[in-house]
């Protein structure tokens, strides 16, 4: 089984021996649970069906899935700049509140600026300062509904 996180939502998959994954989709605006099926010509060549590439993909194709059985849902997932739904691997991108971005030196392929979370972790890495801030304060949003979604302040 594989957790991704994405905003505030937990998505679990499993794959299934029969070529489709079990998942749920679980946040404060609700839960879902079902079956996915990847498409079929799969992820690409030399990506297995029990990758950590693939759990992304499907745990993407589950919230869109999860949005037209619970509407809403998707209200609370993590959007990147092109409009996909954005999937971390870790709490750090959902959870971590952000404290600042830094410049960075001898950066690579043109990210200079750093998030943080409290923690230290790295929430992102990007081009230009604007998109940093405008990281942070999603960040802080998310991490703001997630307390009041934790200690019953909706």
């Amino acid at each position: 089984m594989a957790t991704r996180y994405s905003g505030n939502l937990v998505i679990r998959v499993l794959y299934d021996d029969r070529g489709d994954y079990k998942c749920s989709v679980t946040g404060p605006g609700g839960n879902w649970r079902g079956r996915v099926r990847p498409a079929p010509a799969g992820f690409g060549a030399g990506v297995g069906y029990d990758s950590p590439r693939a759990y992304d993909e499907i745990a993407r194709s589950a919230v869109s899935f999860a949005e037209s059985e619970v509407p809403g849902i998707m209200d609370e997932a993590h959007m990147n700049v092109d409009g996909v739904v954005g999937v971390a691997r870790s709490k750090v991108h959902a959870w971590d509140t952000p404290i600042a971005h830094s410049p960075v030196r001898g950066h690579k392929a043109g990210l200079k600026f750093v998030v943080r979370g409290k923690s230290g972790k790295v929430a992102g890495r990007y081009h230009t300062k604007a998109e940093a801030e405008h990281r942070i304060a999603q960040l802080k949003a998310n991490a703001e509904r997630l307390r009041a979604f934790r200690f019953g302040k909706r």
